[in-house]
């Protein structure tokens, strides 16, 4: 693996700082260096009927943002004394910011709420960027996470290599189980009068299931022979598949085929209810474009 450097988005909010323990957590388990970045973009006062906001407000918002930053820095290197932990301070947008640093990471991570309480910031324009436009996997840690269980794997035919390498060496490093779900769904024919399910074999489709399991994981699971690989395979919808292992795991990874633009559809359907609704950590490892 990479010795590149764990990056968190910090943001002065609790989501910020539970965040930042859990990245440096991770960062111990890989023994690299943690980043913490702070980002304080200029306040925009050009609505119109607006009275201009004064340079000394700003001076305050980039003082207090400086502080809570340090303040971060020292609680973080307090708990981890064993990594490298330093701050980088800047007035660029978050987005900007984090794209610009997964460049030089191996993995970004994010809270799941903003300052206030309000989902959007983070969970929002910043992760889908980072999931489309990011160089290193983007993980986004939700309050209440277990500390337990195995490491989860979402499977599909064309999952990623790097979804795959994280998945493994998260769970060699935690000496954890890896459970690989791939789900299935029934068909329907459309004809002129109603819909008509396919005839399909639950057995059939179930073994086609771990077979593809075992063909995906194959370039990887030699390398890792320390990890115990469980495999299940069921008739469900992906996001509610992997938001039900979520319950007892203590990370989820999935593969994202970032597509070079800001929209939500980047991310798809199943990466968007994990980012809203798991019950631990959520890794999006994109795929090399």
């Amino acid at each position: 693996m990479t010795d590149k450097p764990i990056v968190v988005g910090h943001d002065g909010s609790e989501s910020a700082s539970r965040a930042t323990a859990w990245a440096a957590a991770e960062a111990v388990r890989k023994g690299v260096s943690l980043v913490i970045v702070r980002c304080c973009p200029p306040v925009q006062a050009d609505v119109p009927h607006l009275v201009p906001l004064p340079r000394s407000f700003d001076e305050a918002l980039v003082e207090q943002a400086k502080s809570e930053l340090q303040a971060a820095w020292e609680v973080t290197s307090a708990a981890a004394p064993t990594i490298s932990v330093s701050t980088v301070f800047t007035r660029a947008q978050p987005v900007r910011a984090l794209v610009e640093q997964s460049s030089l990471a191996q993995l970004i991570v994010l809270g799941s709420r903003g300052i206030g309480g309000v989902t959007g910031m983070f969970i929002g324009s910043t992760a889908v960027a980072l999931a489309a436009h990011g160089r290193c996997p983007t993980a986004v840690v939700r309050s209440g996470t277990p500390n337990t269980g195995p490491v989860v794997l979402g499977v599909h035919d064309s999952l990623g290599a790097e979804a795959i390498e994280f998945a493994f060496d998260a769970a060699q490093r935690r000496d954890v189980p890896l459970l690989a779900v791939h789900t299935w769904q029934d068909r329907t024919l459309a004809t002129g009068f109603s819909p008509v399910p396919y005839v399909v074999d639950a057995d059939v489709v179930t073994a086609a299931g771990h077979k593809l399991i075992d063909e995906t994981l194959a370039p990887v699971v030699d390398r890792y022979p320390g990890v115990a690989v469980h495999r299940v395979v069921v008739r469900e919808r992906p996001a509610l598949a992997l938001i039900e292992q979520s319950k007892h795991a203590q990370l989820v990874v999935v593969g994202s085929h970032g597509r070079h633009a800001f929209s939500g559809a980047v991310l798809g359907s199943t990466s968007h209810a994990l980012l809203h609704h798991a019950e631990c950590p959520v890794v999006i490892a994109r795929n090399p474009v």
